[in-house]
């Protein structure tokens, strides 16, 4: 089974993870409550697109963990129907967990790499 190549048919993996928030306070120089205030949140996303073809390098049951490169392991139950990425996964120590809209995504053999 780790030999087996699979690909992403259906929707992009769209993974985020919100790395911190920032806010700011603007003063007037003789006030001492701020005239203006505003906060951010900083996100960094990854995103595996359509068509993406992976590697299986790990099978256990009806779950399977497919290596897309650079680091990027998603693990994936196989079901006859809505096959299903793992909601989070943990990328050098961060964790990225998928965005709602984006969780049906099928995986199929890559037929031509045979």
């Amino acid at each position: 089974m780790v030999d087996l190549h699979y690909v992403l048919k259906k929707h992009k993996l769209h993974y985020s993870d919100i790395d911190w928030k920032e806010n700011s306070n603007f003063y007037t120089a003789d006030a001492s409550t701020p005239y203006y205030s505003r906060s951010a949140f900083y996100e960094e996303n990854i995103v595996i697109p359509r068509g993406a073809t992976g590697r299986c390098i790990h099978s256990r049951d009806d779950q399977f963990i497919i290596d897309f490169g650079e680091g990027m392991l998603v693990t994936f139950r196989l079901m006859n129907d809505g096959n299903k990425a793992k909601g989070k996964i943990v990328i050098e120590g961060r964790t990225y967990n998928i965005v709602d809209s984006n969780r049906k995504v099928s995986l199929y053999f890559d037929t031509r790499t045979f």
